[in-house]
């Protein structure tokens, strides 16, 4: 057996990122006298159980695991002032925020509701549009 394993293989439940079955993947491994294949899908495990189900019956040790995709996050010198090389930050100043540093966005006055003149709300039906049916309907047609 090759002591070789490959740990990142996408089947075609992965789209654009792999063509091949997950039956057609074991059976190759077999071929090379693998014991052990990877199967890594794009954003998911969709061809999962049929791989395991494929390396079961070729006798190869199946692995699972996803390829996720994630945005690049860019961190500029002054958005890392206060962090540690980890990204942490640091006790001797630096920001909580999500964003990774810098100064949290400004916020604008809090806006209190009217009593008086209460915001408008289009959608809203008194007693559910009074139209019968489930939750109300549709309005009743107006009588003249």
């Amino acid at each position: 057996m090759d002591p070789f394993v490959h740990l990142h293989v996408a089947s075609g439940y992965s789209l654009k990122y792999g063509a091949s079955h997950p039956h057609d993947l074991a059976a190759r491994a077999t071929e090379a006298e693998m014991d052990a294949l990877a199967l890594t899908d794009r954003d998911g495990v969709y061809g999962a159980v049929k791989f395991a189900k494929a390396c079961q019956a070729t006798g190869i040790r199946p692995i699972l695991g996803v390829d996720l995709a994630v945005e690049p996050r860019i961190v500029t010198a002054s958005q890392n002032k206060g962090l540690n090389r980890n990204g942490y930050v640091t006790s001797t100043g630096g920001s909580t925020s999500a964003a990774g540093g810098g100064e949290p966005p400004p916020r604008g006055p809090k806006k209190v509701p009217d009593p008086v003149n209460p915001p408008v709300n289009p959608h809203y039906r008194p007693n559910g549009g009074g139209g019968g049916g489930w939750r109300g309907g549709w309005p009743a047609p107006h009588p003249g």
